[in-house]
């Protein structure tokens, strides 16, 4: 079952054993897990002389009302390489049966977890009534997110070409016209964003906004005549400028978000931000950019570990240390490579660190413990944290998810006898969605939000969201702060159902 499964899960047996209102039975349940509709389109994408016969596939949940008026979703469009099958320049998938399986694993799982995060973070009440900007376009005043969804690109190509950008700039219009053409997203239905391998640039230009484009060619095609401010606000992610209306915070937005939820968790156990120590499991697209983003807000981030190999700084990496850690990455090198490169003295060797504690994961295991650190950003893959290892965890600390799932259900529940807080990704990376809802307002609404104005919405969504989950736990209505995400996020989703 995936992490999002049984997350889910536990919070509406949760939701059924406190709030009898609520309560729903069990075929009821299965219209929340499972989506309501599964769509997978070919992409023939025409590049540089070249055929690839790529695939999408977009997955819905919210309750089986696909498309009800006034209720959108929201979810992101991830980048799937597989290996193709050439045939002169023709490129197609080498293992439909294999790609079609991970791709359904991810939007399945994925898509139930956007669901979860769209209700949790609560934006409609926060910002739109909150802050005011439903009373500045009806249309906003009478829509609200209800439902997750996930897109997957499956492309007979590599991820790590250097072209990859352009590429997926061509892919990502085809797909906007396919869906297009299929009455499927659209600002008051679907309204996707960026994922991994989907959010580059080609010069200075988002590759989401061709997005735009292919949806704009299917309306025409259509003859369905729209406003060009509801048209872009199809995605999000897009480039700021006149021509997509992007929002200027969206780059940052994950990033911001991340840190206030560290933030205002440091004050509630009434730990100074300049005494936070981070380690990082995990240095790659989701560790490295969050890395930067800490250490730049003065938050010292003392250790990190990839597949093969770890390292503590005691004095804590640098800016500078975390470009060139990138740099080594992009590369295809380790940690370990980059370790044994640099020239600074109080650097403890990564190959060292790992050949004094016999294994990796005991390496890792001795960068927890030695290290003094109070939050740990596990970001490398599923169940890191485990039933195997969870005993060797310092007592106190915070763990952030960064990835999907990495605290198996058995950890979890030792995590409360070491006093250690768990926040998951749904709510620590929750910036992010905050920054595209931002965006898509703005777009629908036909008005601007400065980077300044957008940041504030940020920090004012994740406090609020943070207070709910906390005094839930005060009051023993779930055991952690993992819980109470889902069971806010649950609960709202009900109230709008049932309503």
């Amino acid at each position: 079952m995936a992490g999002a499964q049984w997350r889910v899960l536990q919070a509406l047996n949760q939701i059924n054993k406190a709030n009898l209102e609520l309560a729903i039975d069990e075929p009821s349940i299965y219209k929340i897990i499972y989506p309501s509709r599964l769509l997978e389109v070919t992409l023939p994408v025409e590049f540089k002389g070249k055929t690839y016969m790529c695939l999408g596939f977009r997955a819905w949940f919210d309750n089986g009302l696909l498309h009800k008026p006034g209720q959108i979703v929201k979810g992101g469009i991830r980048f799937l390489s597989v290996e193709p099958k050439r045939e002169r320049n023709f490129f197609s998938i080498a293992n439909e049966i294999k790609a079609r399986k991970l791709a359904l694993d991810d939007v399945m799982a994925l898509g139930l977890e956007m669901l979860a995060k769209n209700s949790g973070t609560n934006f409609a009440r926060h910002v739109l009534i909150g802050f005011g900007l439903a009373k500045k376009n009806h249309l906003l005043a009478e829509l609200d997110l209800a439902g997750g969804a996930k897109g997957v690109i499956v492309a007979p190509r590599s991820l790590h070409e250097a072209d990859h950008n352009e590429f997926t700039q061509k892919a990502l219009a085809v797909f906007g016209y396919k869906l297009g053409i299929a009455g499927m997203v659209g600002w008051d239905k679907d309204v996707p964003a960026g994922d991994i391998g989907t959010t580059g640039k080609v010069g200075n230009n988002s590759v989401l906004d061709s997005f735009v484009d292919g949806y704009a060619r299917a309306l025409k095609d259509l003859g369905i005549k729209m406003r060009r401010n509801l048209i872009v606000g199809v995605i999000t992610g897009k480039t700021a400028n006149k021509k997509y209306l992007g929002n200027p915070a969206r780059a940052t937005s994950t990033g911001l978000g991340t840190v206030e939820a560290l933030k205002v968790w440091a004050e509630s156990k009434k730990i100074k931000i300049n005494d936070l120590r981070v380690v990082f499991d995990g240095a790659g697209n989701a560790a490295l950019p969050a890395a930067k983003f800490l250490v730049n807000s003065g938050i010292s981030v003392v250790g990190m570990t990839d597949s093969r190999s770890a390292i503590y700084i005691k004095n804590g990496l640098s800016l500078h240390d975390l470009e060139e850690i990138s740099r080594f990455k992009a590369e295809r090198k380790s940690l370990a490579d980059w370790s044994n490169w640099t020239n600074k003295s109080y650097l403890g060797k990564s190959k060292e660190l790992v050949k004094k504690a016999g294994s990796l994961e005991k390496a890792k295991v001795q960068v927890w413990q030695k290290s003094g650190i109070n939050v740990l950003f596990v970001s490398s893959d599923a169940m890191i944290i485990n039933a195997g290892n969870v005993a060797a965890l310092p007592k106190d600390i915070l763990i952030v998810d960064g990835a999907n799932g990495p605290v198996t259900p058995i950890a979890e529940k030792k995590l409360a006898s070491k006093n250690i807080d768990h926040l998951t990704g749904s709510f620590a990376n929750s910036g992010g969605v905050i920054g595209s809802l931002i965006e898509w307002s703005a777009n629908v609404g036909n008005f601007s939000v400065s980077k300044d104005k957008a940041e504030e919405y940020i920090r004012f969504c994740i406090r609020s969201n943070f207070r709910v989950m906390k005094n839930l736990v005060d009051k023993g209505v779930v055991e952690s702060l993992a819980d109470a995400f889902y069971y806010v996020a649950m609960e709202r989703y009900l109230r709008m159902w049932v309503k």
